[in-house]
């Protein structure tokens, strides 16, 4: 007679996305990271350095720790 135990072996591996936050950081880190913390940035600089992540959507935002101030100019 022949005994014998099983064992079963998890593996994770990262998605072609997981790759590639794990290789350049995450939405909010480029977000975060793009943002001069004294004079702040444009949107449309911004959505330039973030390099098209998505800025709605983005938990940098979200979670409040980065806002969005709108200056007023008269012409």
């Amino acid at each position: 007679m022949v005994t014998y135990t099983t064992i079963e072996l998890d593996h994770f591996n990262l998605t072609a996305e997981g790759n590639e936050i794990a290789d350049t950081g995450s939405h909010e880190a480029k977000v975060f990271n793009a943002v001069d913390p004294v004079n702040g940035i444009a949107i449309a600089e911004l959505a330039v350095n973030a390099r098209g992540d998505n800025l709605r959507g983005c938990g940098s935002f979200i979670t409040s720790w980065i806002c969005r101030e709108v200056a007023l100019t008269s012409s």
